[in-house]
């Protein structure tokens, strides 16, 4: 029996229709449901404001501040070391960064105050000139920067431990006669 040109132009329609009323059959659980509204683009949704909104970082002068306590200068002469012993009145943030020209390492001590600590140290151990702390006033509250003078680069580790830091600094051999 062959197929005449109008019966199969005529099974291929009804196959088609049958293929596609079974891909439905499949969605039918996805049909039945309604789809969400669309949101338009570009929209947020905030609730309206009962009282005004209230800035998300507090005023440098209502921002509890823990105080510097002390900074003492320790020598290791047996590993050639000196090490910074920094404390404070309570936990804080805080940022290093080593500069050059001239040779420094910054400490700065987020939402800390500088108390009685003196402006200025000299050192002059031979890696260590002076130490300068000064107090800064940010957008964020109160901070201390300590910079670390040096005579060269060296090496240094940081160590965070509860209110404060200890950091060591590679001491560079001294000659006596200097």
């Amino acid at each position: 029996m062959s197929l005449m040109p109008g019966k199969f132009n005529q099974m291929i329609r009804i196959a088609g229709v049958f293929l596609i009323l079974l891909s439905f059959a499949g969605c039918k659980e996805k049909v039945d449901k309604p789809a969400p509204p669309e949101k338009p683009l570009m929209q947020t949704e905030l609730p309206e404001p009962k009282e005004p909104l209230k800035q998300e970082s507090p005023q440098p002068e209502t921002m509890p501040a823990v105080t510097l306590t002390a900074l003492k200068i320790n020598e290791d002469y047996t590993n050639n070391l000196t090490w910074l012993d920094i404390s404070a009145s309570g936990t804080f943030l805080h940022n290093i960064v080593l500069k050059e020209h001239p040779e420094r390492i910054i400490i700065v001590l987020h939402n800390t105050k500088k108390g009685k600590a003196p402006s200025k140290l000299t050192v002059n151990n031979g890696t260590i000139t002076e130490i300068g702390i000064d107090e800064l006033a940010t957008g964020k509250g109160a901070a201390v920067r300590i910079t670390v003078g040096l005579s060269r680069k060296t090496d240094y580790k940081v160590h965070a431990s509860g209110e404060g830091l200890i950091m060591n600094i590679r001491r560079h051999e001294v000659s006596i006669n200097n």
